[in-house]
C-alpha cells in the first residue's frame, strides 16, 4: 500500500514472525495511514513482529512515534519486536539523535531478525 508521501507498507508472514516491510519516506502526512497497521498486525497470530526498515530513506518523528506505539501494542501480546536493517544513514541518525537507538532491538538484516524471533 502506498502512503501519501510515497512510502509503501506491506505485511509478509513467516513461520515465526509477522514482517512489516516499509520502503520510501515517511513523514507527518502518513500519520493516519500508519496508525491502522498495528490493528492489522494484531490480527495475525504470531510470536514476533519484525519491522523491516532497510528500504526507508527518510523518516521524521511520525515514524518513531509509530514504532513506539507498535512496541507498546506487542508487549501485552508477549510478542518479540525487532527492527531490521540495514538502516539508511538518515534513519540510523534519527535513532541516535533521539536516543531511541537503545530502546529497540535492532538487527543488521531481516534474516537476522527472523533468526532472533525464531529463538524466542
Amino acid at each position: 500500500m502506498l502512503t501519501e508521501s510515497g512510502g509503501s507498507i506491506e505485511i509478509v508472514t513467516h513461520e515465526h514472525a509477522l514482517v512489516i516491510v516499509l520502503s520510501g519516506s515517511f513523514d507527518f502526512s502518513d500519520h493516519n495511514e500508519l496508525s491502522t497497521w498495528w490493528e492489522e498486525a494484531a490480527r495475525h497470530p504470531t510470536g514476533a513482529v519484525v519491522v523491516d526498515l532497510a528500504a526507508v530513506t527518510f523518516a521524521d518523528s511520525t515514524l518513531l512515534n509509530w514504532l513506539i506505539t507498535g512496541l507498546g501494542h506487542q508487549q501485552p501480546l508477549q510478542r518479540t519486536f525487532v527492527l531490521a536493517g540495514p538502516f539508511h544513514e538518515a534513519i540510523d541518525r534519527l535513532f541516535t539523535v533521539t536516543g531511541l537507538d537503545h530502546a529497540f532491538t535492532r538487527t543488521p538484516t531481516r534474516q537476522d531478525a527472523l533468526s532472533l524471533s525464531a529463538r524466542h
